[in-house]
């Protein structure tokens, strides 16, 4: 798909959340999607797969204990 026509990019996403109680710990791995121009996706997983997690990073909605360790959207 050209990059002119990509709605939506994730390339080699990888996020995590910091705690008091964890320096760090991994959520989505390599994350890598596209969605272009007329096209429908449907997300679907078992629960805690991180398919809320992906659309809150995506919509910039993520608490502040979330790091994007690599990765581009």
């Amino acid at each position: 798909m050209e990059a002119s026509k990509s709605l939506l990019k994730i390339k080699q996403l990888s996020l995590g959340f910091t705690t008091k109680k964890t320096s760090y710990t991994p959520i989505l791995k390599n994350i890598d999607l596209e969605i272009g121009k007329n096209e429908i996706l449907g997300l679907v997983g078992e629960s805690g797969s991180g398919k809320s997690i992906l659309s809150l990073c995506i919509l910039q909605l993520l608490s502040k204990q979330a790091k994007i360790k690599k990765g581009s959207i």
